[in-house]
């Protein structure tokens, strides 16, 4: 499950719109020198308990970087499952699927790629803390789900 999702996530950060989304910020020289697509690229998963402080959550990451270690916890499997799961406890996924601009249902794989990504961004220092904030993070995985999986449009010839 956890390899699947990483590779939906790899596939997805393909479309340089995805890799853009959450490469750092440019300009900043605060910023690393490498893209999401490294960071994903050299990232390893682990599998523990959610933090204390956040026993909801489905995944984290505690440092920033290349090589960094994406945590997943046990309600990462649950994605998928209930309409009513939160992303960490915080975002509701199901405000995703309302979405027009995103017309692909939301299912677990899926919704455990976006996870992946959304802890990518964090590791890339693209997207702080989400700490209290459920619109943001709600936004941000919204974000994620429409650059990085919705179909593309393509022009039709008349």
């Amino acid at each position: 499950m956890i390899d699947r999702a990483v590779d939906a996530a790899k596939v997805a950060l393909r479309r340089d719109e995805c890799n853009l989304l959450l490469n750092p910020v440019p300009g900043n020289p605060d910023n690393f020198t490498f893209t999401a697509r490294e960071v994903l690229a050299t990232a390893t998963t682990s599998f523990e308990p959610p933090p204390g402080r956040f026993p909801d959550a489905v995944a984290s990451v505690t440092d920033v970087g290349r090589s960094s270690t994406i945590r997943i916890h046990p309600r990462f499997a649950d994605l998928g499952k209930s309409l009513t799961l939160r992303l960490a406890g915080l975002g509701d996924f199901t405000d995703l699927s309302a979405r027009p601009e995103t017309p692909l249902p939301l299912s677990g794989d899926l919704l455990r790629a976006v996870t992946i990504l959304h802890e990518v961004g964090h590791l890339t220092e693209r997207e702080g803390p989400h700490e209290g904030s459920t619109v943001r993070e709600a936004l941000y995985n919204t974000r994620i789900l429409n650059t990085c999986f919705a179909p593309r449009s393509s022009p039709t010839s008349e």
